[in-house]
């Protein structure tokens, strides 16, 4: 698991550490709204309800950021591979295969591809050079 706080030289030499960071933050934001929700009731609930969606949001726009960035070290590699793993199911991105028809879900590659495919393209880039 990745230190709560990332060495400044690690997060200077590779923007994933930054995106990493960025998804711990809006996980926490998006925790602690749940939390409160859970205990309210009536208007203060929808109230609570709306900053929570909105936690939930961020908080999915940026899953799908993460899963898309290429890191630009091997040990952003690492880093976002070891960081990935070791999500819950709710900071996942959503899997737009679920929300699409059938027919279309066959073309629509699931979170897990796409990341495979950022990390595999962030391999060759570094292999080669460049």
């Amino acid at each position: 698991m990745l230190p709560a706080v990332l060495p400044a030289a690690a997060a200077g030499a590779d923007p994933i550490f930054v995106a990493i960071e960025k998804h711990r933050v809006l996980s926490a934001d998006f925790d602690a709204a749940v939390s409160i929700s859970a205990k309210l009731i009536g208007p203060e609930f929808d109230a609570a309800d709306a900053i929570t969606s909105d936690a939930n949001g961020k908080l999915m726009n940026h899953a799908d950021t993460l899963i898309c960035s290429q890191p630009t070290t091997l040990a952003g590699i690492v880093a976002l591979m070891r960081y990935v793993s070791g999500l819950e199911e709710w900071q996942h991105p959503l899997d737009r295969r679920e929300w699409d028809s059938e027919e279309l879900a066959m073309d629509i590659p699931n979170w897990h591809q796409t990341f495979l495919n950022s990390l595999a393209n962030a391999v060759e880039k570094i292999s080669a050079g460049r």
